[in-house]
């Protein structure tokens, strides 16, 4: 049986996922974008467009190319948002990992994934590093300060005014299973709002 809404059919836009994004919070610029619930720091919809586009800059400078792919590692925070979707305007695909991950389980999504690029916190930065053997990262970015890895913020590059271009069947996601009936699984989300998976 099917079941049909009493609604209006949804329209979607024919736009990327972070312009969406974007777009939707620049009519309510002063407003709170994030929130954190630690600190109760929050980030303001300009404020979070600004640190998208400055740090996709970076990652295009850093060598970012359209379909690389981006290892996020991170707990809850406003620059997790903030890297998902710089990395997603310059056109790269974001792999999402869980902290809690054991070491075989990040090592063998970093390789399954093609992972050229690491972000994760201080305090994972550690052990992230004896998980790179057999996979391609290149570098392992913190999104706060530590003694041995770069911090995002160090990433130098023009902000990019633009979206980095992608069509709507590009992924811009690789979320992996938990791996409850064996090794992890990755499946995509596509760029386009059009084709959301």
């Amino acid at each position: 049986m099917i079941y049909t809404s009493n609604l209006p059919t949804v329209e979607i836009p024919d736009s990327s996922l972070t312009d969406f994004v974007l777009n939707g919070g620049a009519a309510r610029p002063d407003r709170s974008a994030f929130v954190d619930g630690a600190t109760a720091r929050a980030t303001t919809y300009a404020e979070f467009a600004e640190q998208v586009r400055s740090l996709a800059g970076g990652f295009v400078s850093w060598g970012l190319e359209p379909g690389d792919v981006v290892a996020l590692m991170a707990p809850n925070s406003p620059e997790y948002g903030v890297v998902f979707h710089a990395v997603a305007f310059a056109g790269g695909i974001v792999t999402t990992i869980n902290p809690t991950y054991t070491p075989g389980e990040v090592a063998h999504q970093l390789a399954d994934a093609d992972a050229k690029l690491v972000v994760t916190t201080a305090s994972l930065a550690e052990a992230m590093r004896e998980m790179l053997s057999g996979s391609g990262v290149e570098e392992v970015l913190l999104i706060d300060d530590g003694p041995n890895e770069r911090s995002i913020y160090d990433l130098e590059g023009l902000p990019l005014a633009t979206q980095v271009p992608v069509s709507p069947d590009d992924v811009v996601a690789l979320p992996y299973s938990s791996g409850t009936t064996g090794l992890s699984k990755g499946s995509c989300s596509r760029t386009g709002t059009s084709s959301r998976t």
